[in-house]
């Protein structure tokens, strides 16, 4: 589980045959948010220690795809949008031609030779170029202008033939060469660098005045391109450390030269279409959100704390704040190093939190999230929390980059999934389910091992337009099951539901407020205080700080949050600043036996609206319509 992608219910509003029908163009699949963290961290380099990444309850997560007309490029339009082209070398002859005469060290029989850095940009060779669109505006540089929107794949490949040659001027006895040469690429879009990366790098450290190499290299890049995006590749050749020695020599020139050998610059528009013995992109599916808006929306969605390795750059640990700080029974007893001839003083948290922390998603205005904000008057699953501060004013936003889908059963069905479309009501009052383009959301699948299904009647027409009639049915959704829910991807519990609730199913308040709980609490409580005091810190002290250790001072138990000028090389108490903690380890949680449910009529009754309970949907031109 967490690897890969999946196959869930969820309801876009495509045409179907019938409410319980799903073929499998209505299926788009869902990736796990675990591979795309680890594609994401595999990408930069980077790998991480997280027992809440590798745990049963985020490894169930998934992206879903966000709605919209499901994109279909055949092969024969993918081939009629890409490019092909043969790198060509300048009128030299080469990439880069360079000469430079040393500049000798007296003290060391050395020449040194500099740092250089030659930026080219790719030029093809308009014989050569297979361009059916016409996209490739010129060819030196070779400047490609997409016709089209979607997704691209861009691959630069092939070989540098590289001479590095050095020259003396009444050389006598053994010589030795040194220098690093590197092939750095960067990407344009739209005139933009928008990535770039190292294509190869070759060091040379020999005895021999001639020397020369083949560098290969092989890159691909993914672009999601509009209609009119401009791409260009350029790429940096840069010579470093590059000397000379000889004990005679009265002078050096070194002169070093870079040929393209076989090198392509080709851009294919990718094929997206489901049909029998295709293959799927599976990032068609996936929003257009960089990485660093998607990690920050898990970390704030987890209430995450990312704390870097003292020993590697290039790991860290992340885990919920919860699991980031040691149990209180572990607390270190500091009560000995509080400086008690300097000022402490103890304030109300109240003081300086927030007038009102709200806890939302990005807002989406499909028609099952208007209609509930309509109702309710707040987003579906968001959470208010006022301080009761008679003093603040500053109101803290604490929004996902993603949306949220409500769970809803879908008419004359048993199906519970998530709904993502719109209606639209024309001037004659004929309605009509439309496709929305939405934002991200994320679900999860239903509670057990991946292949866990839930109870419900359907029909699923495969690739092949075989019908299969089940009775269990792949579910996802914000609850991770619907019959027995022990986490909601919700801040707070929604006022009413769109689905029948069993009788005897209690809805869970285990959901994503539990991240944040605690440390709200001890900012807005009435009992939360800020010790600012001063203590008698130590280098070892300081040496062995891990600000996940607990602070008892006096039998209260703190969280440290500031040390502030602290000197190693004076005996004065260092100013430092701790929270009082709350609620211990963790905060009790309970379930509602009495779910509120409405499924279709909304409590503002008096406000008529167009609804799929009192209407018919009925077929025609292959469209399907909702009328009253």
């Amino acid at each position: 589980m967490g690897e890969g992608y999946y196959y869930g219910l969820i309801d876009y509003g495509f045409d179907r045959l019938a409410p319980s029908t799903f073929e499998t163009d209505n299926i788009p699949l869902q990736v796990f948010v675990k591979s795309i963290v680890d594609k994401m961290f595999e990408k930069i380099g980077v790998t991480y220690d997280s027992a809440f990444f590798d745990s049963q309850l985020f490894k169930k997560l998934l992206m879903a795809y966000e709605g919209g007309v499901f994109p279909s490029i055949d092969s024969a339009t993918a081939t009629a949008q890409s490019i092909e082209t043969d790198q060509i070398n300048f009128a030299s002859g080469y990439l880069v031609d360079k000469t430079i005469n040393g500049i000798k060290d007296y003290e060391y029989p050395t020449f040194n030779f500099g740092q250089y850095n030659d930026q080219i940009y790719y030029a093809s060779d308009s014989g050569t170029d297979v361009d059916p669109s016409s996209q490739i505006q010129t060819n030196e540089p070779l400047n490609f202008v997409s016709s089209v929107e979607g997704d691209f794949e861009l691959n630069y490949s092939g070989s540098d033939d590289v001479v590095y040659n050095v020259a003396f001027t009444n050389a006598t006895g053994g010589s030795n060469i040194y220098g690093t040469l590197t092939a750095q690429y960067f990407l344009l879009v739209n005139g933009l660098i928008t990535q770039s990366g190292t294509l190869w790098s070759n060091e040379i450290n020999s005895t021999s005045l001639t020397n020369s190499f083949t560098a290969t290299f092989d890159v691909d890049f993914d672009l999601n391109l509009s209609v009119s995006d401009s791409v260009q590749l350029g790429i940096a050749y840069n010579l470093q450390n590059a000397s000379a020695t000889n004990s005679t020599a009265l002078s050096s020139t070194l002169t070093y030269n870079i040929t393209s050998s076989t090198s392509a610059f080709d851009m294919s528009y990718l094929v997206q279409e489901i049909q029998p013995g295709s293959s799927i992109n599976i990032k068609q599916f996936l929003p257009d959100m960089d990485c660093f808006t998607f990690f920050k929306g898990l970390v704030t969605m987890f209430n995450l704390y990312v704390k870097p390795d003292t020993d590697d750059p290039y790991k860290l640990y992340i885990n919920p704040l919860n699991d980031f700080y040691n149990g209180s029974a572990n607390a270190l007893n500091w009560t000995d190093l509080l400086d008690e001839s300097k000022e402490i003083k103890v304030t109300p948290t109240v003081n300086f939190s927030a007038k009102e922390y709200q806890f939302g998603f990005a807002d989406d205005k499909d028609y099952w999230n208007a209609r509930y904000e309509e109702d309710v008057t707040r987003q579906y699953g968001s959470k208010s929390v006022v301080s009761g501060s008679q003093f603040a004013t500053k109101v803290t936003k604490m929004i996902l980059p993603f949306s949220n889908k409500l769970l809803g059963e879908i008419p004359t069905t048993n199906l519970v999934v998530p709904r993502n479309f719109q209606v639209k009501t024309d001037e004659s009052g004929v309605s009509e389910i439309t496709q929305k383009k939405g934002k991200p959301f994320i679900v999860q699948i239903k509670n057990g091992n991946v292949g866990t299904l839930q109870s419900g009647d359907w029909t699923h027409i495969n690739e092949l337009d075989v019908a299969t009639v089940k009775t269990e049915y792949p579910y996802v959704g914000h609850l991770d099951d619907i019959d027995t829910p022990t986490f909601d991807l919700q801040f707070d519990v929604p006022s009413y539901v769109f689905y029948n609730v069993p009788a005897g199913v209690s809805y869970t308040t285990n959901n994503l407020w539990l991240y944040h709980e605690k440390f709200i609490k001890e900012l807005i409580d009435r009992n939360g205080k800020m010790l600012s005091c001063s203590l008698r810190l130590n280098s070892n002290h300081i040496n062995s700080l891990d600000f996940g250790d607990l602070i008892n001072i006096d039998g209260v138990v703190y969280r440290l949050q500031k040390i502030a000028e602290y000197n190693s090389n004076d005996d004065n108490s260092t100013k430092s600043e701790l929270i009082r903690l709350i609620e211990g380890e963790g905060i009790q949680t309970y379930t509602i036996p009495d779910v509120p449910v409405d499924p279709y009529v909304p409590p503002s009754i008096g406000n008529r609206r167009v609804t799929e309970n009192n209407q018919r949907r009925v077929t025609t031109d292959d469209e399907t319509r909702i009328v009253e």
